[in-house]
């Protein structure tokens, strides 16, 4: 698959890939600060799938926690969307004991919230 392709950011090679998500290691232009894109595997992503990029992205942009990535944005990739953090060198919230909960608890109460 080809690097991920976002104006004002240069993504240089894969940090890590799931079955669902492939994250890429990149810097933003304007500044070189190092960044992370987390895009979606597959040609044509369904609307759910979508959905959960804007989720996920809005549960880390409520998370003030030090060590959690800060989030940039949600941008167009391809036919589907990438969310950008600032990379941090920081440990991914799915293998950060004791954060499940918190983290499940914000989920809940976004999910009434209309997605912007």
């Amino acid at each position: 698959m080809p690097l991920l392709s976002i104006p004002g950011f240069r993504f240089t090679d894969t940090a890590r890939e799931s079955e669902r998500v492939i994250v890429y290691r990149g810097t933003r232009l304007s500044d070189s600060a190092p960044v992370l894109g987390h895009a979606l595997r597959g040609r044509h992503p369904d609307p759910r799938e979508l959905a959960s990029v804007r989720r996920d992205f809005e549960i880390a942009s409520t998370l003030q926690l030090e060590g959690i990535r800060a989030p940039l944005g949600v941008y167009p990739a391809g036919p589907g969307l990438a969310a950008i953090y600032l990379d941090t060198g920081s440990v991914p919230l799915a293998a950060r004991p004791g954060l499940g909960a918190q983290a499940f608890l914000i989920f809940c109460s976004l999910q009434s919230k209309p997605l912007t």
